[in-house]
């Protein structure tokens, strides 16, 4: 509670922020700008937006009393993604007080410029469009996706304004997204990433000059590796052919020469293949770290490797297909069952003719194949638990051959499917017919509902626990680790603040599940979660604390002992 003015303002507490409606959201954001604009500054009343998972919802009124108040072009367009009307004259008239007062220095505040020109008006859009075409003449790459706003929707130009700001910061998924969505944008991949890979080729045949790392300017960069995760989120069918050629192509220089035309281009498509992998990218980033000779791009683009396969196990749909791109080898197994594991939580459900001749006959797969349980549905609500077997058939744990219809259901089975007798009979198969399961499966840790308050009050080694954490995809966010499980997200809070290489002890203070909603990310009971997501959920904070806790001890004493370096 503060009083302001000789009048008390209350901010609800976090539970009760949680019950209010994204209007009533966007009124209070309203009235703690109106009237404690000193103690709450808008960059501040943003963050814990973000951090409880909130989105406001602003009528012209609202947003109007919010952009009096701001001095600043990128603030005002984060005001403009909670509009949910159509803007009035009166918010125009704010929105050109802030150009004029901050006028563009560079290309970010230039992309901010033609966002905000949308909502100015077509002769103010089709001026920028002119003025900044002049301006960046020499960035074809620049002006090429500069002349794609008069065809993006409002929003997407709102996101591409905001996905400026540098490589990689927060909420870039969501700028993907959704301009996935924009035919437009869509286009404009194609003919950008075609036009690059042209450019290159002329290079390479010594139809163009070459001169080491002048090919692309890192902003031309950022758009292409942005361009490229567009086409990798829709999984473009055009798109993995054209990877395969560009990234070898930016990645070694015309010769035996050890340069290359862009090390930024390289480098950030290898990011961009690592946040948006799919298996064609994946296998071209493979081949191309095989071949470039440049020590440090060959180092930057290794270390997306593991990110990308890792990223590529949470596209389940991807998975099969995989099967007959991949050749045999032990990476390539480990590659499939990481994926199929996946799929545990994304419920992947695949239809039998397409599962066996992308998975059991395929070269890649077929060892992977034998060696796993799946859940099979024969029919209409009958399941049965079944291997197949070297020569094409199915047995169930007590050696039993049962027949498989061609329009069969097929899922990776998990010990919660059944009860603790079949789970005791699968351990027994295993262990009769010596298998190596590269899915922990039939020995596979389980959880319910209660375990989830298990892991809280733990003291853990911060340093193994981050350490950890990042191998296996958690994001750090100040003090608290999240991942998510598709349409669910696990969040860990710890006493103290978290970043790559902290060290020191502390403890876990909570851990909170929320599900993905249309008003953003909502609190969830864990009984309201599916049972099997719950329990990877759950197996994947025991993998965190198994490495790093070494004491449990009352919440009285954690502060007494509990040191943080």
């Amino acid at each position: 509670r503060h009083f302001i003015d000789g009048e008390l303002l209350t901010l609800p507490a976090e539970g009760l922020l949680q019950q209010l409606s994204p209007h009533e959201i966007g009124q209070l954001l309203s009235d703690i700008i109106k009237q404690a604009e000193s103690l709450f500054p808008f960059s501040h009343l943003t963050g814990l937006l973000r951090e409880h998972h909130l989105t406001p919802a602003l009528d012209n009124a609202t947003a109007l009393t919010i952009l009096t108040r701001l001095t600043r072009v990128d603030d005002a367009i984060k005001v403009l993604q909670w509009l949910v009307e159509p803007h009035s004259s009166a918010i125009c008239e704010q929105l050109t007080r802030l150009v004029d007062k901050e006028p563009s220095s560079g290309m970010r505040e230039s992309y901010q410029e033609g966002a905000l020109a949308r909502y100015r008006g077509e002769e103010v859009l089709n001026h920028w469009c002119e003025t900044t075409a002049i301006r960046y003449a020499s960035q074809p790459y620049i002006t090429q996706e500069m002349a794609f706003f008069p065809f993006l929707s409002k929003k997407g130009c709102l996101m591409l304004a905001l996905s400026t700001q540098g490589y990689y910061q927060p909420g870039d998924e969501d700028c993907i997204a959704l301009l996935s969505e924009e035919p437009a944008y869509v286009e404009f991949a194609f003919q950008s990433l075609s036009k690059a890979t042209a450019y290159l080729q002329a290079i390479h045949q010594h139809q163009l000059p070459y001169a080491a790392d002048k090919a692309f300017t890192i902003e031309e960069a950022h758009i292409l590796a942005r361009a490229a995760r567009v086409a990798a989120f829709r999984d473009e069918p055009w798109y993995g052919s054209l990877m395969a050629q560009l990234l070898p192509l930016v990645s070694l220089a015309p010769g035996a020469a050890k340069s290359v035309p862009s090390q930024s281009l390289a480098i950030a498509l290898g990011h961009a293949i690592a946040g948006v992998p799919t298996p064609e990218s994946v296998i071209a980033l493979r081949d191309t770290i095989s071949k470039v000779r440049h020590a440090g791009v060959k180092k930057k683009l290794e270390r997306d490797m593991k990110p990308a396969e890792r990223g590529l196990a949470a596209r389940p749909d991807m998975t099969l297909r995989m099967g007959s791109l991949l050749k045999p080898g032990k990476k390539s197994s480990v590659l499939l069952a990481t994926c199929l594991e996946t799929g545990y939580w994304l419920e992947s459900r695949y239809e039998w003719l397409q599962w066996y001749e992308q998975l059991v006959e395929a070269q890649a797969g077929t060892k992977l194949a034998t060696s796993l349980i799946w859940w099979i549905e024969l029919t209409a609500g009958e399941f049965r638990a079944l291997v197949v077997d070297s020569q094409g058939q199915y047995r169930d744990a007590q050696d039993k051959l049962w027949e498989v219809p061609a329009d069969a259901i097929v899922r990776l089975w998990h010990p919660l499917l059944v009860e603790c007798q079949e789970r005791e009979a699968w351990q027994a198969f295993i262990l009769r017919h010596k298998i190596t399961q590269p899915v922990r499966q039939a020995f596979r840790e389980y959880y319910f509902p209660a375990c989830a308050a298990s892991f809280v009050d733990f003291v853990i080694d911060l340093r193994p626990f981050v350490g950890t954490a990042r191998a296996e995809r958690w994001k750090i966010d100040y003090d608290c680790l999240w991942r998510c499980f598709g349409d669910f997200k696990v969040e860990i809070m710890v006493g103290t603040s978290l970043y790559p290489g902290v060290q020191g002890y502390s403890a876990i203070e909570a851990c909170a599940f929320y599900s993905s909603t249309a008003q953003g990310w909502q609190p969830i009971e864990t009984e309201a979660i599916p049972a099997i997501l719950l329990s990877e959920m759950c197996r994947a904070i025991d993998l965190l604390v198994s490495v790093s806790a070494f004491s449990k001890m009352p919440l009285s004493d954690q502060k007494q002992y509990v040191v943080v370096n």
